[in-house]
């Protein structure tokens, strides 16, 4: 139902943030229709950490940020439709536009494809069957994001794998969301400086 929501918004509405608000939006309010929905909501969590999961994430993340900054460099990609949809003049401040930009996108998407989707499937198929669906999902929706085209779809992919196993090894969202916010801040960088 979710990832339903979700390409509905993205089809709907090409203006950042609604693609993913949406979705997210709707799906608070079915938990609030229908109250015995909330016990299928034990995704949000924090998760735990550790010395390894922890290196882990920072290393996933300056990964993260090499390869988004590599990919610019030799790519050297049209952003202009981007940046239309991230509606970056409708905000005060280009810095305020990133620093919201980086926590709420990566907070959003990791609400979607590394929650709620990913229990979804889980429940029913197991880890590997969600990690493999919400992998390619979130590798699809970026179609159009950055980087865009088909590289992004691969590279949005392997990230969102690699997400999704720091989330089955955390038991959380936290580490995921935390790498996902690097990954997100060099995005808007790129898109700002370009």
């Amino acid at each position: 139902m979710l990832i339903v929501l979700t390409y509905a918004g993205t089809v709907l509405f090409h203006a950042w943030p609604w693609p993913m608000l949406l979705p997210l939006l709707t799906y608070a309010a079915m938990l609030t229709v229908w109250p015995s929905w909330r016990a299928t909501c034990v995704w949000a969590k924090r998760g735990t950490f550790s010395r390894g999961s922890t290196a882990v994430a920072i290393a996933l993340g300056a990964l993260a940020v090499a390869a988004l900054l590599v990919f610019h460099r030799n790519a050297q990609p049209d952003l202009s439709s981007l940046r239309a949809r991230l509606t970056l003049d409708r905000w005060p401040h280009p810095i305020v536009w990133a620093a919201i930009f980086s926590l709420l996108n990566a907070a959003m998407e990791e609400a979607i494809f590394r929650g709620a989707l990913f229990d979804a499937v889980a429940v029913r198929l197991g880890n590997l069957a969600a990690i493999l669906l919400s992998s390619t999902l979130f590798g699809m929706a970026h179609m159009e994001g950055y980087p865009p085209g088909t590289a992004g779809v691969i590279l949005s992919g392997l990230f969102g794998t690699a997400l999704a196993v720091l989330r089955i090894w955390t038991a959380g969202l936290l580490l995921p969301t935390a790498v996902h916010v690097c990954a997100d801040a060099t995005i808007a960088w790129v898109v700002l400086a370009g």
